[in-house]
């Protein structure tokens, strides 16, 4: 096992912040990604999406955390918010790979709508 060296530099980035949002329509039945961000290899990550949609025509809101060279430890919520509310997800992610990628995700139930997305990712521990 090969263990890696802490260094004050790597201290002083805990709590660091990244965050971005992104709206779209999609094809009913399938999948989109509505945001995502790019996350820096050795550390742990505490990563908090929302996902909303323009009007509530009642629909289920579907919110997913995707990850891509990293390890996600969270689950897909599923819920229904009113107008202008959103559901939530949270998931904790390590990101022990170069190229780590978390995306919020989220499934059409209506073609009619926007869907609103955001996504945080907070630095929260060192591989």
């Amino acid at each position: 096992m090969k263990q890696q060296l802490v260094t004050v530099e790597m201290l002083k980035k805990f709590g660091e912040v990244q965050e971005t949002t992104g709206s779209t329509k999609g094809e009913l039945g399938t999948e989109i990604g509505l945001c995502g961000l790019t996350l820096e290899k050795g550390y742990v990550y505490e990563v908090t999406t929302v996902v909303s949609q323009s009007t509530s025509n009642q629909n289920a809101i579907n919110n997913n955390i995707k990850g891509t060279n990293c390890s996600v430890r969270g689950r897909v919520t599923v819920g229904y918010a009113g107008s202008g509310g959103g559901v939530s997800n949270s998931a904790i992610v390590i990101a022990n790979q170069n190229n780590a990628s978390v995306l919020c995700t989220t499934y059409i139930y209506d073609n009619s709508v926007i869907y609103n997305g955001y996504i945080r990712a907070r630095k929260i521990g060192i591989v």
